[in-house]
């Protein structure tokens, strides 16, 4: 993948995101001028890099939300790869000993101070911006898992065997068949255009409406079900509490998700 660098620069503190890992320089200008750089090592970030992209392989929901939406729908999983709190499988005493500082000292209190500027300028970044320090555009981040899906298919040329099954589908016999011709076109459209990763057009067309759905009366609602067990004692009675049961059920359920959307 084509690694991007992205400069910071806040006051006397310079933040470079390098093929190399995160370089910081401190300027001081009292009681001399002077300078520390500190370079913090590259393995966090290509570790955070590599979740990223095994997750989105995981869900392909949210690897399409991506890229309908863009960064901020992944914001959660871009997480600052030198925090400790982020990282318990990796000690931070094992990023400051693989680090080094321009003064000279190991574990000296410029690394630190380096993994706060880190750490503050994280907060502050951007999903988007987030996502080009670990090395990625929105565009970069999709190739990948695809790339990685297709190398784990167990087909010689993923590309040939999609045009073959669509191909397969684009018969009279499956033609024939109500919504198997739409099914064809959608993929060679899809494969043709780069979306094979979007969920179909049936997603986007489910609708939850969260109004409680008003029936006129709980006798109409029951009948049905009384002619269908002819001779059984109570059954008027039981499922109407039933049906109550549920609709309070489900106006308690309601509440919160109105609220959210309001």
């Amino acid at each position: 993948m084509k690694k991007s660098i992205a400069s910071i620069r806040d006051e006397n503190i310079e933040l470079q995101w390098t093929a190399a890992g995160l370089r910081v320089t401190f300027l001081v200008q009292e009681p001399i001028s002077n300078q520390w750089v500190v370079q913090l090592p590259r393995e966090p970030i290509e570790e955070a890099s590599s979740r990223l992209i095994e997750h989105l392989q995981r869900d392909s929901l949210q690897l399409a939300a991506l890229g309908e939406q863009g960064a901020d729908v992944i914001s959660d999983l871009l997480r600052m790869p030198y925090s400790e709190e982020r990282e318990p499988h990796r000690p931070l005493s094992a990023i400051v000993s693989r680090s080094k500082c321009s003064c000279g000292r190991m574990g000296c209190n410029h690394i630190q101070e380096a993994l706060k500027a880190a750490e503050g300028s994280w907060r502050a970044a951007s999903a988007t911006d987030r996502l080009a320090r670990l090395g990625w555009t929105v565009e970069s981040l999709l190739d990948a898992v695809l790339d990685r899906w297709a190398s784990n298919l167990k087909v010689r040329d993923a590309e040939a065997e999609l045009k073959r099954f669509v191909a397969r589908l684009d018969t009279p016999a499956y033609r024939n068949k109500e919504g198997e011709a739409n099914l064809a076109e959608w993929l060679a459209e899809m494969a043709h255009n780069g979306h094979l990763h979007q969920p179909g057009p049936e997603l986007h067309d489910v609708e939850i409406s969260l109004t409680p759905m008003q029936v006129s009366s709980l006798d109409t609602a029951v009948q049905p079900w009384v002619q269908l067990l002819p001779g059984v004692p109570g059954v008027a009675e039981g499922l109407s509490l039933v049906i109550e049961q549920a609709r309070k059920n489900a106006e308690r359920l309601a509440k919160p998700l109105r609220a959210s959307k309001s």
